[in-house]
């Protein structure tokens, strides 16, 4: 309005926009879909879906780690802009990782809230370790043809379950579904055994 008393029929016309956040994405894991199950496989694969986002979503920050509530950074995670990661060279160890995503928009922001999903990954069954009561010097010879053996439970991420086992005079048989005889037990006795040099064979199931 001017000393005239006019006031304008056009106006200027300033545009502000305003983006002060970027979500997380959701996430999913096609190779580990079950958040609570173990699985021997070790190269993860993990996708997600672009957020809602004012300015729109340019790129994302991931990290692979052991802590469930690790927060991707741009100094230290590593950059996409795909919607997915695959863990080429599989995980360092056996246990229980976590996956973490950030989403970084056109607005420049970087999302302090990450999406999180863990993978519980386990790639082998260590043997038990065998001792006979029957026949506790395993280099010694003995009269007793009747044998007991027992075996303790190695350490295992997601729990030993169970075992096969076979008694033979070979040296290096690995017994398994096909050859071996399952039990829950934690040890086997034989009777009977003609004489000779017999070796038990265990291996254990996760």
């Amino acid at each position: 309005q001017d000393r005239a008393g006019n006031v304008g029929r056009q106006a200027t016309h300033y545009k502000l926009k305003v983006d002060t956040q970027a979500l997380p994405p959701r996430l999913l894991c096609p190779t580990h879909p079950d958040k609570a199950a173990w699985s021997n496989h070790s190269r993860p694969r993990f996708e997600w879906f672009e957020p809602e986002d004012s300015s729109g979503v340019v790129g994302y920050y991931w990290s692979f780690d052991r802590s469930p509530a690790g927060l991707p950074s741009p100094a230290s995670a590593a950059y996409t802009t795909e919607r997915y990661a695959v863990l080429d060279r599989g995980v360092e160890s056996d246990g229980v990782w976590w996956f973490h995503v950030v989403s970084r928009d056109r607005a420049g922001n970087v999302g302090v809230e990450a999406a999180h999903w863990p993978v519980r990954i386990d790639t082998q069954a260590a043997p038990p370790a065998i001792h006979s009561p029957s026949h506790p010097d395993r280099h010694g010879w003995s009269n007793q043809a009747n044998a007991h053996f027992e075996w303790s439970a190695p350490e295992d991420p997601s729990g030993i379950i169970g075992y096969y086992y076979l008694l033979n005079r070979s040296q290096a048989t690995v017994p398994g579904e096909s050859n071996g005889t399952w039990t829950e037990e934690n040890q086997a006795s034989f009777a009977g055994l003609e004489d000779g040099i017999w070796t038990l064979h265990v291996v254990s199931k996760d």
